[in-house]
This record gives C-alpha cells, structure tokens and sequence, in this order.
C-alpha cells in the first residue's frame, strides 16, 4: 500500500475538536472517570454514554466545577486528583452514628456525600497490600509487562501484570480485576472464592509469615512481644485500627490456644495438600500461631474495605 505524501488533516481536526474548550464534554468524562475512581460512584452514572436521555446527576454542579478546573489547569489530571482526596468530601468518615439521623432520613442513599461509602478495595490494591505489609512491594518504575502466571512469585507492583482474554493471574480476578473486555466500570462482588484465596494462597501465607516475624520483633532493651501487644501492633498493621476489647481478648486467647496446639506435633494430622511457600512456617509453637493470626486478619472484611 502506498502511503499519501501529505495529510488530510481530518485526524487532527478530530482531536483538536475533542479538546477543544469549546466542547465541554471531554472534560466532564474525564472529571466523571477520576471522581469515580476515588468515590467509587460516578457523578453520572452511565460513565459511557453521556446522551440527552441520560438523567442529570444530582450533584451537576460539582462536575462542571470539576471540568473548568481540569481545563482551567491545561488538563492536568494530577491537580485534580490532588483536589479531590484533599477535599471534606472524601476525608469523611463511613460511620452513620445518632448525629447524622436527619441526613440518613432525608438522603439513606447518600447521594449528597454526606458521609464516606464503604468500598472494596480493586484486586491490585489488594496484591500490593500484602506484599507492601510482609515489605517485598517493589516500588520500581516502568519496565515490561509481567506475565499473568508469576503472579505469586513476582514482587512488582500488580499495575505490570499482562492482562488480556484468558490470560489473567486468577488471584486478581477471583477479586473483580480489569477486565480486558470493559474499561468503563468495574463491578466489585462478594463471593466465597475470595475468602478462599486469601486463606489459601501461597502470596497471602507468605506475606502473613514475614509479616508476623517483623511484628514479633520486641523493641529496644525488651526482651519480647507479649501476645496482647502484637494483636495491637498486627490490628494497627493490617486494620488501621486497634482491635476492641473484645477483639483482643479472642485474638490472645486464640495465640495461647493455637500455641498449645502446635507445640504438639504428633498429635496434629499432616496435610501434603497446602500452598506451597517461599517462606517456611516457624518452628517456634508461639510464633507460628502469630503467622496464623496474620492470616486470619488478611481475611477480615477490613482489611479488604476502605471506610
């Protein structure tokens, strides 16, 4: 095929159409995607069509304030990012207590933003976070994509993995990855496969493992760890939080009875059917009971939730 020695133009004119200041839409798309991303909801719902049939979203005045501050800017999507998680908005807490009774009586659906929605952090979020708490993540920049079946040996950041049709890591998909097919929005599900994964894989016991090894670790001039001061340390690594009462009394009592347990080998049953890890179990009865706590905290609908 012989290629024309000049340009039409047309190309061109398309994209100077699209970016044009004079065509706002560009810019509510690309404000509506960001918003979605932080918020979990669009400000439009129907992220791929924005018609004259699509209803006018509650809060239009926030998207077209959002789009002039991303042309305003010369499209610097940075910028917006930065104003959106520095916002009141999205600095609010989930928690619905007797203060807010009015608001949940006249919005239940909280569609004012009046206090923060719970979500499901996506599956690359998920990876990362484990492999950021047993300190492997790999932060490095840039590089070639990562095939799909490494997934549980590779410490890169999940954003490198090779993702395309029947070619994905299983783990990123049981927990609602990207899918190659749809780009617009994902839609996050609750199953039991994903308790499964988390308490199975060889990544998740791996990561539970060094994790309860650094947390074991006593400070300066101590001599060691008591089981209630690593259930704060561990509730605080995993959680952001500190573990309830109640949560504290279970976790110490599951450490000394998981502990008795293990310190009885010949009276447990082998399993030759386990996930197979970089990292063996401890020898020491207390400290694998605490690798065990790790993983049931991977486990908790917190740690996979953002409030």
């Amino acid at each position: 095929k012989i290629l024309p020695k000049s340009s039409t133009g047309r190309r061109l004119g398309l994209a100077r159409w699209i970016v044009d200041r004079r065509n706002p839409l560009t810019a509510r798309v690309a404000a509506n995607h960001i918003w979605m991303r932080h918020f979990g909801s669009p400000l439009v719902d129907n992220v791929f069509d924005f018609g004259m049939k699509t209803p006018k979203p509650q809060l239009a005045r926030v998207l077209d304030w959002l789009a002039a501050e991303l042309l305003a800017t010369d499209w610097d999507m940075k910028h917006l990012h930065r104003l959106i998680v520095l916002s009141d908005a999205y600095g609010r807490s989930s928690k619905a207590d007797v203060r807010y009774a009015r608001n949940q009586e006249l919005d239940p659906d909280n569609r004012l933003l009046w206090r923060a929605n719970v979500r499901r952090l996506d599956a690359e979020q998920m990876r990362d976070s484990l492999l950021a708490l047993g300190q492997t993540l790999d932060h490095s920049f840039s590089g070639p994509d990562i095939d799909f079946e490494l997934g549980e040996s590779i410490p890169r950041r999940s954003l490198y993995f090779r993702h395309a049709y029947e070619k994905q890591m299983a783990m990123l998909v049981v927990f609602d990855a990207a899918s190659p097919n749809e780009c617009y929005r994902r839609r996050p599900s609750v199953i039991p496969q994903q308790a499964l994964v988390l308490i199975n894989s060889s990544l998740a016991r791996s990561m539970a493992r060094r994790l309860a090894g650094h947390l074991a670790q006593p400070e300066e001039g101590k001599e060691g760890v008591s089981s209630a001061e690593f259930t704060r340390r561990l509730f605080w690594a995993t959680l952001s939080r500190m573990p309830t009462e109640d949560e504290l009394a279970s976790c110490t009592e599951f450490l000394d009875r998981q502990s008795d347990v293990l310190s009885k080998p010949h009276e447990l049953s082998s399993f030759q059917g386990g996930a197979k890890t970089d990292v063996p179990a401890n020898q020491s009865p207390a400290l694998r009971a605490r690798e065990s706590l790790a993983l049931v905290l991977f486990n908790h609908n917190d740690f996979v939730s953002i409030r």
